[in-house]
């Protein structure tokens, strides 16, 4: 008997956002809730937890410091 789990279910893009600079992400969740990956993140491994773009440091919309 196998199980399946959630986390193991691919996760498929809300929205995609486009910073200023260009830089790309897939976008999941909504307002402060929002998780960004890069393009290049194809396994959805590694959120950016910055608050900000990793080539510009422009904020993130949803992710602004308090």
């Amino acid at each position: 008997m196998s199980a399946v789990h959630a986390h193991t279910s691919p996760l498929v893009a809300a929205a995609t956002y486009a910073c200023a600079c260009g830089h790309g992400f897939n976008v999941y969740g909504r307002d402060r809730h929002r998780r960004y990956y890069e393009y290049g993140d194809a396994g959805h491994v590694d959120p950016v937890t910055t608050r900000v773009c990793p080539s510009c440091g422009r904020g993130l919309p949803g992710k602004n410091p308090p």
